[in-house]
């Protein structure tokens, strides 16, 4: 928090924590289904400029596959 640092996770217990104490500083969640390791770098090259812009409005983003 005093680093105001932005964690990216797949993991719900950061979410949790977000919801509860408004802690991490900000959070990116990250709910991409079945994408593979492979498939993530490019996902968020796509999506770069947009994370960037909603995360510096935003206390908390969702990442989701577009169906």
């Amino acid at each position: 928090m005093a680093e105001q640092r932005v964690i990216i996770t797949r993991n719900s217990d950061f979410f949790k924590s977000f919801i509860i104490k408004k802690e991490p500083y900000k959070l990116i969640m990250v709910k991409l289904g079945n994408t593979s390791k492979k498939e993530l770098p490019e996902f968020f090259k796509n999506k770069f400029a947009e994370i960037i812009e909603k995360i510096k409005v935003e206390d908390m983003i969702l990442l989701a596959k577009e169906d």
